[in-house]
Formats: structure tokens, sequence, C-alpha cells
């Protein structure tokens, strides 16, 4: 098994096992996250306006917001669904998943149901992003004797 000897002692220490669960099956590159947002976005969007409502009334709203979609570009640093959404946006392409994580945690609802896949993937994204800085740090260590 590759994590066996000196290494495998610092990544159990230091990453979560739910991480090298994650490593196992792989996840979403951060292009990939990065890519895929805008229509994540919109779903969030929609979600907010419409809700998860079956009924027909529910189906056609549906239907009208996904003809129109109109959102922000700039954030005013607000707590509104538009302002959320927009400022993980400005995050994501900024190449800060963390912020963009962070600020997607605090959907509720309907919202933070659209969000839930594309959240977790972002989540294990950056779990594993941490197990890779660990494990190159313990590399560069015993390589250089420390």
């Amino acid at each position: 098994h590759p994590l066996r000897g000196t290494l495998a002692p610092t990544l159990a220490a230091h990453v979560h096992s739910s991480t090298l669960t994650a490593l196992s099956g792989g996840v979403p590159s951060r292009t990939i996250l990065r890519d895929s947002y805008p229509a994540v976005a919109t779903d969030i969007m929609d979600a907010g306006l419409v809700g998860s409502d079956d009924s027909f009334v529910g189906a056609a709203l549906r239907n009208v917001a996904a003809l129109v979609s109109v959102r922000r570009t700039t954030t005013t640093g607000g707590d509104s669904l538009d302002e959320l959404v927009t400022s993980a946006e400005n995050a994501v392409r900024a190449g800060d998943l963390q912020a963009a994580v962070d600020t997607l945690s605090r959907l509720e609802g309907d919202p933070a149901q659209a969000v839930a896949g594309w959240l977790a993937d972002a989540k294990a994204r950056l779990a594993v992003d941490q197990a890779v800085s660990v494990l190159q740090s313990a590399a560069i260590a015993n390589i250089s004797g420390g």
C-alpha cells in the first residue's frame, strides 16, 4: 500500500478518515467545480424563487424561471440570496474555494438543497487539497531529515 511506512501515521494524524475515503473515490477538480458553478448558481436562485413545490404552479414557476435569469455581478456585502450566490461565484472565479464554501454554507431551505451536491464536492476537494499538502510537507521533512 502506498501510504505504509513513515507517511501513513502523518497522514492519519492530520487528515480526517472521510478525506481518505474521498481520495480513493476521486473528487472533482477545481476547474470542474469552477466551470459547473454558473449552472448551480442558477439552480440556487430558482430554488429561492420557486422552492421545491411539485404542484402545477410550482412546475410553471420553474419553467418561467428557466426562461429568464438575472443576477448581480457585484456584491455589497449583504446576506440576501442574490448577494450570497454572487459572492460565492466571485470567490470561485478568484480561486478561493474555501470562501465559496463558507458563503454557500450559510444558505438554508430549498437553496441549500440545490447547492448540496456541489458543496459536498467542493468540501471534498478542499479536504483532498489539505491531505496533499500534509503529504508534501511530510515528504519534504522526511527527505531533509526533519
